[in-house]
């Protein structure tokens, strides 16, 4: 679905994607790169790299295009919903670079 954009006098080819959330079902085949949220947590810190892999498996580029955690004690943990803090949540600074190296980035 690469289609071509003219802005400003000049043409530039861009290709489509669509960013989904891992609840989401989506037909892949009309866009150009697979887009996805990509959030280690609890749940799917055993599978989290496989997870991710499968996303190859329609044969376009893979863009992971949200990431990350939140900076407090056991945000690593929720994944996704690290974004609402529990009751009581204690700031970690230290956090997301721990949580990253705990990912298996050394």
């Amino acid at each position: 679905m690469s289609c071509t954009a003219t802005r400003y006098g000049y043409r530039a080819a861009i290709r489509i994607t669509y960013a989904s959330g891992p609840w989401e079902s989506v037909d892949r085949r009309p866009f150009d790169v697979v887009g996805v949220d990509a959030y280690r947590a609890a749940y799917n810190a055993t599978t989290f790299w496989y997870e991710l892999r499968e996303h190859r498996g329609h044969g376009k580029p893979v863009a992971v295009t949200e990431f990350g955690t939140c900076a407090y004690r056991g945000a690593g943990e929720r994944g996704g919903i690290a974004w609402q803090p529990p009751e009581g949540a204690v700031p970690d600074a230290g956090s997301p670079e721990r949580a990253y190296v705990s990912a298996g980035h050394r």
